[in-house]
């Protein structure tokens, strides 16, 4: 059995570097039996996932956010919302999406909250001509204002994140001497990191001894797992919100009941005409 999926941080302290290593098998295979994905749709909500989940090291307690992809050119509709406890739900329209656009025009928006905080922090970005890589990358130099970059295994379902720490941060590096670049350091440590990739480790035992074996130390590590918040309560409202402002007989035609269904975690809801009808009385 698959372990749940996880975040790690590593940190190399004489480089001044962090590397954010996902691995992400457990979180690809459940949502391969939610998704009716096939081949290149499927490829495309993978790499989405491994991207994207490296985000929410950014994140703080009690805050979650939202990284939206509104997509022209090819048409698509894709989001991923994650919060400070490492549950995540995503979805993609439409539902037969089954492309790996190569290039991608539209607008990607991110939608930062906190708990407790009157409004969000939004960003929205213009995407012309773009992978989906580059759409990340972009994502973290702009609106979380980092200096690093995403690289994405061919070979399993994991990614990796690199990131230059500041130089007051770093212990036991002398700062008159030109540290290396982002790409520098990838280029550095690709080797051993893509080996990690090709033995496709599940465990953490493994996976942190490569990394102490190349000079990375463990810091720490977060559960990432698909939850979905949707309940048959919150269906109920929502059908009595449409009710409200339309009609009963808008809302169920000539039928006795309807089925809805969630978009993040496909399940099904049975609503009936009765009891919209009984609650609306109450109102």
């Amino acid at each position: 059995m698959l372990s749940t999926s996880k975040v790690f941080s590593f940190i190399d302290n004489k480089e001044g570097f962090m590397v954010y290593f996902f691995e992400g098998q457990r979180l690809i295979h459940d949502l391969a039996l939610i998704h009716n994905l096939k081949g290149e749709g499927f490829h495309f909500l993978r790499d989405s996932i491994l991207g994207s989940q490296l985000l929410s090291v950014f994140l703080k307690a009690k805050e979650n956010f939202g990284f939206y992809i509104d997509s022209e050119e090819p048409y698509f509709r894709f989001k991923i919302e994650t919060n400070y406890n490492g549950y995540m739900r995503t979805l993609l329209l439409p539902e037969e999406f089954n492309n790996f656009p190569e290039r991608i025009n539209g607008v990607y928006r991110v939608s930062k909250i906190t708990e407790g905080a009157k409004d969000p922090y939004n960003t929205v970005i213009e995407v012309k001509n773009k992978t989906l890589n580059e759409i990340f990358n972009q994502f973290f130099t702009q609106s979380f204002q980092v200096n690093g970059k995403v690289f994405l295994s061919q070979e399993s379902d994991q990614s990796v994140m690199v990131m230059k720490l500041p130089d007051t941060n770093i212990d036991k590096v002398d700062n008159a001497v030109e540290r290396k670049s982002v790409d520098e350091y990838w280029k550095s440590k690709s080797g051993f990191i893509e080996e990690v990739f090709s033995k496709g480790h599940n465990q953490q035992p493994p996976i942190e001894s490569d990394f102490l074996k190349n000079g990375l130390l463990l810091l720490g590590s977060k559960d990432i797992q698909f939850r979905c918040s949707c309940s048959r309560d919150r269906m109920v409202s929502g059908i009595l919100g449409l009710a409200h402002s339309t009609s009963m007989d808008d809302v169920f035609q000539a039928d006795e009941k309807i089925e809805t269904k969630c978009d993040y975690c496909k399940t099904f809801y049975e609503i009936t005409r009765k009891e919209i009808k009984e609650t609306l009385e109450k109102i």
